[in-house]
């Protein structure tokens, strides 16, 4: 009963920072994405073992490198699942991210908080919200540099996470 009072409240935090930076627009999205992303060392081991975009698509390469969650945060929690695993993790370009979330391109300032909505409809339902075409060449792309890099001698950083009181 504790954990799903916890989850409805944490929910309800989230909805009410969605709330309030909504006007921000895109920049939402990222922040409410990072959420339950990677620690600061994790990333940091993602971009050094990637090297720059590894997005397997064919795009207009540029913007910002991102850390990439091929299985979003909040699908994987709703699986039960940790998302934060190295080969779930992949550096790629913000144009390369347009693609993967198609629900972000053209959006309003004022219409992230519709997104973020219908972002939860399909979560609860079970259906993707993000195009899953790329999923599995990612998927593969990240292995292959997580065993490389396993081979070079460097190990995924893990992060100490707090258990949660009953």
């Amino acid at each position: 009963m504790a954990k799903s009072i916890e989850s409805s409240s944490r929910s309800g935090q989230e909805k009410s920072l969605l709330r309030k930076l909504a006007p921000l627009g895109l920049l939402t999205v990222s922040l409410l994405v990072s959420l339950g992303a990677y620690s600061e060392k994790q990333k940091a081991f993602i971009k050094e073992r990637d090297e720059g975009c590894q997005f397997p698509g064919e795009h207009n390469c540029g913007g910002k490198l991102i850390i990439h969650q091929i299985k979003p945060p909040a699908y994987s929690k709703k699986e039960g699942l940790d998302p934060d695993y190295p080969e779930n993790g992949l550096t790629i370009c913000s144009n390369a991210q347009r693609l993967i979330y198609s629900d972000l391109q053209r959006i309003p300032r004022d219409g992230v908080g519709k997104v973020m909505k219908q972002r939860g409809i399909k979560l609860k339902q079970g259906i993707p919200y993000w195009n899953t075409s790329f999923d599995m060449p990612m998927s593969t792309q990240a292995t292959i540099k997580t065993q490389q890099a396993k081979t070079d001698g460097r190990e995924f950083p893990t992060v100490k996470r707090r258990k949660k009181s009953k």
